[in-house]
């Protein structure tokens, strides 16, 4: 898949900051709705996994239609399943992504 230009930005930044700098576990994207933030975050997610900096990704969303995004993209972005949890629900020993509504 190919990055915009801020996310292709977003990326490097991200990676440099959590991993290069790694003083601080916290990043964030600031950017309108539909700008590609969640492909974004999943790209990150990718290189992270890829390095084995992390193992897993959990997400909380909004809303049942980002959970269902976020699954979507997390699966073509780095090709892994994220199962999508929207209401009462078991342990899940895989990527997550849930709803608090």
């Amino acid at each position: 898949m190919r990055l915009r230009p801020w996310q292709q930005e977003a990326l490097q930044k991200a990676m440099h900051w959590l991993v290069d700098q790694g003083d601080d576990k916290h990043f964030l994207i600031n950017a309108a709705p539909g700008a590609g933030k969640t492909i974004a975050a999943c790209s990150i997610a990718k290189q992270l996994i890829e390095g084995g900096h992390i193992d897993r990704v959990v997400v909380i969303a909004p809303r049942v239609e980002v959970v269902r995004q976020w699954s979507r993209d997390f699966k073509q972005v780095t090709g892994r399943f994220m199962g999508k949890v929207t209401g009462a629900g078991e342990d899940i020993e895989v990527d997550v992504c849930a709803t608090w509504a």
